[in-house]
């Protein structure tokens, strides 16, 4: 009841500011109906403004049946329709990097500035939930934390280890940091 339903051609937007430098992870969860239609879009921005410019990092596609890097330089993942799918991107600013994780797989890895549009900045601007003619879907507890570069998986005897997903290091009994 909470969610927030994204159909249609439709963009959902919203800005970001002071994220710079640093390591966070974003994570948020989806959900697509098993007879969704058409293509849902998980896009962020490094340069964001109403009317541009505008210059993107991440930009990732979700169908009914496969959730993949929409700029073809990464993987793909089949999408889990009916139930709530993680999502989530750790931001590593201080090496430009970025990796995008869809229930715990890796959808994407690269550079944060050189990303979906090439030429941008070391800036967090926006996410855009853009539905391009999608029936309805779902997102869900959206939050930004302050992460470790590389998505690490911390145990009680001192051991870390990464790149890992948040859900991967729940799974394992370990603190994802």
């Amino acid at each position: 009841a909470q969610s927030v339903a994204v159909s249609g051609v439709d963009d959902l937007v919203h800005q970001f500011t002071g994220y710079t430098s640093g390591v966070w992870v974003m994570t948020c969860y989806q959900y697509i109906p098993s007879d969704m239609t058409g293509q849902a879009f998980f896009i962020l921005l490094n340069t964001y403004a109403v009317g541009g410019p505008n210059n993107w990092s991440t930009q990732v596609s979700m169908t009914t049946g496969l959730v993949e890097d929409a700029d073809g330089g990464g993987g793909s993942v089949p999408t889990a329709t009916d139930s709530w799918a993680e999502i989530e991107i750790v931001l590593n600013f201080d090496d430009d990097e970025q990796t995008f994780f869809y229930n715990g797989a890796v959808v994407r890895q690269g550079s944060w500035t050189e990303g979906a549009s090439g030429g941008g900045v070391l800036n967090f601007g926006a996410i855009d939930l853009w539905s391009n003619g999608a029936s309805v879907h779902y997102y869900d507890d959206l939050t930004i934390e302050v992460g470790s570069p590389d998505g690490a998986c911390c145990f009680s005897d001192g051991t870390c280890t990464g790149p890992v997903s948040s859900a991967d290091c729940d799974t394992a009994g370990g603190t994802f940091q």
